[in-house]
């Protein structure tokens, strides 16, 4: 195992679940993290562990779930782990369904210069069956309106096809927004989380053709498709106080 400097002291690296991250901070100093609820559907998360191993030195975790502290510190943070072994981690587990904000930002600080590994570890909420049969169906061709006030909504819809599989019809999903973007991904026969799931739109727009992986279930019917649509987000949406309104709708 390597160590070096992958990222500057003062800039906000974007991490992934599942993915460790080696890096060295020297004392006195900061390395920032921040978890997207844009790739990562942080509303959907049980639970979040924070772990912190330090292999030389003495590393501490920052944990801040308020877009006020975007760079947590020893002075001010939400969540903290000071232990003085090799070991550090937080563990948040969600109990209102809505604690997290849209991103999590994390902190390592070097009480002495140190070489560590950070990893974040997730679970999901074990309630999608609930949520898929909360789903809008959609009807082909016809679309539906939906909008959004802010850059935290989301919508479901689903999908199954009316036709008999061997018309072998390509499946095409639009989302057409006048003003604000959308961004919509979906998955089959299961609730849709983008951090779990290749079919994401490009451009508002995503197909599936008959060749295509899941365009079928295992025994060759057709299952159903649940699309989640949110807001496509961006620093210019702080000033342009517009609502994201589409039109979404299926067809083949």
């Amino acid at each position: 195992m390597t160590f070096e400097a992958t990222v500057r002291t003062e800039k906000i690296q974007d991490v992934v679940p599942g993915q460790a991250y080696i890096n060295i901070v020297n004392k006195g100093e900061y390395i920032h993290y921040r978890l997207l609820d844009t790739k990562f559907d942080l509303d959907e998360i049980y639970q979040v562990r924070l772990d912190l191993k330090t292999y030389i030195g003495d590393a501490d975790l920052y944990v801040s779930d308020s877009d006020e502290v975007k760079r947590p510190s020893v002075s001010e943070y939400t969540y903290a782990s000071r232990r003085k072994d090799f070991f550090d981690s937080v563990t948040i587990t969600d109990t209102v369904h809505t604690w997290l904000s849209s991103q999590l930002y994390i902190s390592i600080y070097g009480e002495l210069y140190s070489e560590f590994e950070f990893t974040i570890l997730v679970e999901y909420h074990p309630i999608w069956d609930q949520k898929l049969t909360s789903a809008e169906p959609l009807t082909e061709a016809i679309s539906v309106y939906g909008e959004f006030k802010d850059p935290y909504g989301g919508k479901y819809y689903s999908f199954r096809p009316w036709w008999s599989m061997h018309e072998k019809k390509t499946i095409v999903m639009l989302a057409d927004s006048p003003l604000q973007e959308v961004d919509f991904y979906l998955a089959l026969d299961d609730y849709p989380l983008i951090y779990m799931t290749d079919w994401v739109d490009w451009n508002e727009m995503f197909s599936i053709k008959p060749t295509d992986a899941g365009y079928s279930d295992a025994n060759g019917f057709f299952g159903t498709y649940y699309i989640r649509v949110r807001p496509k987000y961006t620093l210019a949406d702080l000033f342009y106080d517009k609502p994201y309104s589409y039109y979404f709708r299926t067809f083949s």
